[in-house]
């Protein structure tokens, strides 16, 4: 890559910072001036945008959600794709940051500052690459204030009170509803989500010890935890597994309701 200078002095100068940039990125820099974002999303589409990969419970490469990851990466390559890497600035993420909360969702929605963080994660992480391959000398997001602030997303978390569980438990006395309560008392006395409770298998209820064990693939944190069993919640797994003791999944039966509120005879389906 040639540079002009505009005196010896500074040619000097140019000299001194190009054999600086080369020791500091192993020789990529120079090579790497004109490496478009675009160019930065194939390759992390290629490398780090795939199915997860899962070693003793534990994931060690590729993302849980895949088609969220790839959604977000679009977006990216969208608005970014034409830009040379080492022009994006500070700036340029933050006006990104600005553009996309004024956007509406797909459903005319307002869009949330929490799933525009997320795609602000990507593109951090994206520079980190980018960085870590020589292609960049500085990540954009080092360069001014925090452009990623957790504390205003909006806080979600609700907890029922005692009459509010009252009333959701008894409305489930009805036909129509009765599957869902053991379901219920399980988010109820565990606080587990919604997509550990769904992915329990019966070899994750240890009813004797009284623990359920997730799995972790199935958490946000990617780590296996136990949780112990209320003595309801344990009433209620007793009857499932009596109900249908070769089923493999907790919750077949339940969710398996007929309109009229009849459970059907499910499929047997093996451990």
């Amino acid at each position: 890559m040639q540079r002009r200078d505009e005196s010896k002095a500074h040619g000097r100068d140019l000299l001194q910072a190009l054999l600086r940039e080369i020791d500091a990125t192993d020789g990529q820099g120079p090579l790497s001036e004109r490496k478009t974002f675009a160019e930065l999303c194939d390759y992390f589409k290629e490398h780090y945008v795939k199915a997860a990969e899962y070693v003793d419970g534990r994931k060690i490469a590729g993302v849980r959600s895949l088609s969220t990851a790839k959604g977000q990466l679009n977006v990216l390559r969208d608005y970014f794709g034409s830009c040379r890497l080492r022009s994006i600035t500070h700036g340029d993420v933050r006006q990104f940051r600005a553009t996309r909360l004024s956007q509406e969702t797909h459903t005319k929605r307002q869009r949330t500052i929490a799933s525009v963080n997320r795609e602000l994660s990507m593109l951090r992480r994206m520079f980190n690459v980018a960085k870590r391959e020589g292609w960049i000398l500085r990540n954009p997001f080092a360069a001014g204030d925090s452009l990623i602030s957790l504390a205003d997303e909006n806080k979600r978390e609700r907890i029922l009170t005692r009459e509010e569980e009252v009333r959701l438990l008894a409305a489930c006395e009805s036909p129509q509803r009765a599957h869902l309560k053991a379901i219920l008392i399980c988010a109820l006395d565990t606080g587990m989500r919604q997509g550990e409770i769904f992915s329990l298998r019966w070899r994750d209820v240890d009813l004797e010890n009284g623990l359920l064990s997730i799995q972790a693939f199935h958490t946000k944190t990617m780590k296996e935890r136990q949780v112990a069993i209320t003595p309801r919640l344990a009433l209620e797994l007793e009857r499932l597994k009596a109900s249908a003791p070769a089923m493999r999944t907790v919750w077949c039966l339940a969710s398996l309701t007929t309109s009229n509120g009849a459970s059907p005879q499910p499929e047997i389906r093996p451990e």
